[in-house]
Order: C-alpha cells, then structure tokens, then sequence
C-alpha cells in the first residue's frame, strides 16, 4: 500500500459525498483526470456549497442562453467552503478507459490519513 510523501491535491467536494468520506462510508474519488493523480499522492477534500442558482458555475440558462449569475457580484462567487477539510491517501488508480469508463476520467480508491484527527476546520 503507498504510504503518502506525493503530490498533495485540493479539490472540492460537494457537502453529501464530503459527509460520506468523513465517516468512512465512501472510500473512492471519480474525478476528472485534470492533474497527474498518483498513488501516494493526498487529496486535501473542501467541503464546498455551490451557489443554488448556478450549482457553483456562475452561469445560469435563461431561454438557451446563458448569463452571468447574480453570486458573481458576491464576494464567495459560484459557492463558498465551508472551512471543512478531510485529507486522503490515494492507495490506487484506475484510469477509465481501462474499464470502459470515459476517457479523461479516474476512480481513486482512499484512505482517510490520522483517524479522529482528519477533520479540521468548521462544525464538526
């Protein structure tokens, strides 16, 4: 098993799939392969909650075309974290094409790092 010392990653994560991790129910990250993902790296998971309006893309479809959201104006634009944080052990990788998942996608399956310490920030 990869012990950690890799890349450390910041990604947000939406509050339920966050809710999921912290309490050792969910074990995977499905992720867009935009960063050189390796075992061993860390995923430093921020609770986020997006913008209700935009779902956090600060753009809204208003008859087919899209528009500026009004959370653009805000000083937390598309959502704001919640100052949640969980840190995350990647202990393998299975890139999507190799099981006929789409290409440019990865599932990742984790560990939470130091048990009863891996929660900081927020409520909790």
């Amino acid at each position: 098993m990869p012990q950690g010392g890799g890349v450390r990653h910041e990604l947000k994560a939406l509050p339920h799939p966050f809710a999921a991790v912290v309490a050792g129910e969910k074990r995977h990250e499905y992720r867009r392969a935009d960063r050189d993902f390796r075992e061993g790296d860390t995923l430093l998971l921020r609770e986020f909650v997006p913008c209700p309006d935009c779902n956090g893309t600060q753009r809204v479809w208003a008859s087919g075309d899209k528009d500026d959201c009004d959370c653009t104006a805000t000083p937390n634009p598309g959502g704001k974290y919640t100052g949640r944080e969980v840190s995350v052990l990647i202990t393998y990788i299975t890139r999507c094409p190799e099981w006929g998942g789409p290409d440019g996608f990865v599932a990742m399956s984790v560990t939470a790092l130091a048990a009863g310490t891996q929660l900081s920030g927020g409520q909790g």
